[in-house]
């Protein structure tokens, strides 16, 4: 899974999907994170992860596909990772992405930008 963080989002276009389209890092407009999750995990991953954020965010986020969350999906995002991790419940593979997320979300809600994450 990687996660983007959009610090800067003039001069990105979209692609047709949405998904904002910016060169290979380094890109001094994105903030990149890359976690090595092993694809015995990705049933959990999809219950865990990708099916919540899709019910809360309207999107079809899954493995190997990408997704935008704009400011307004990263304030739906951020009550449900704060209320996640304080759970004790999130399986141990996820408390770091879980983490990391919630500093990105936090940061693009703060910038009016958003966050791309790669299943």
């Amino acid at each position: 899974m990687t996660l983007f963080l959009l610090l800067d989002m003039s001069q990105i276009e979209c692609d047709e999907f949405g998904i904002p389209d910016f060169s290979e890092p380094p890109d001094p407009r994105i903030e990149e994170t890359l976690f090595d999750i092993d694809e015995s995990y990705m049933d959990v991953l999809e219950e865990e992860f990708y099916k919540p954020v899709n019910n809360l965010c309207g999107t079809i986020l899954d493995m190997w596909e990408q997704e935008f969350f704009d400011k307004s999906a990263c304030a739906k995002i951020r009550p449900w990772l704060e209320e996640r991790l304080a759970s004790e419940s999130v399986p141990e593979f996820l408390i770091e992405p879980f983490k990391k997320l919630l500093e990105y979300v936090a940061k693009a809600i703060d910038l009016n930008t958003g966050v791309v994450i790669e299943g």
